[in-house]
C-alpha cells in the first residue's frame, strides 16, 4: 500500500471541501484564497515539491485542519474547529448560543 504524501493529503482536502460545500472547489479558487499560483498548487498535489511552512499554515487554515496533519499525516484528521473552541458570534451570545 502506498503511503500518502503531502500532495495526496492536499488533493484529499480539496475533495473534502468540495463535498462539504456542495460545489467543486478548483485549484484556482484555493490558489487565489491562499495567495499562490495555480501551477504551484498543482505541483504540490503531484508531490513534485513542497511549499514553505508559511504556505502550509495558510493551506491548513483554508481547509480547517492542522498544519501537522497536512504536512505529515501523523495526527488524526480532526477539523481545527473541533480542536480549538470557536468563539461565539455576537448573534449567538445574544440568543444564548442558539
Amino acid at each position: 500500500m502506498k503511503t500518502k504524501q503531502f500532495g495526496d493529503r492536499l488533493a484529499q482536502e480539496r475533495r473534502h471541501k468540495s463535498v462539504a460545500e456542495w460545489r467543486d472547489v478548483f485549484r484556482k479558487d484555493i490558489a487565489k484564497d491562499v495567495g499562490v499560483s495555480e501551477s504551484a498548487l498543482g505541483r504540490w498535489e503531484l508531490n513534485a515539491n513542497m511549499p514553505s511552512d508559511e504556505i502550509i499554515a495558510r493551506l491548513a487554515a483554508y481547509f480547517g485542519v492542522t498544519s501537522a496533519w497536512l504536512r505529515y499525516g501523523t495526527e488524526p484528521r480532526e477539523p481545527v474547529d473541533r480542536l480549538i473552541p470557536r468563539p461565539k458570534s455576537a448573534r449567538e451570545s445574544k440568543s444564548g448560543g442558539r
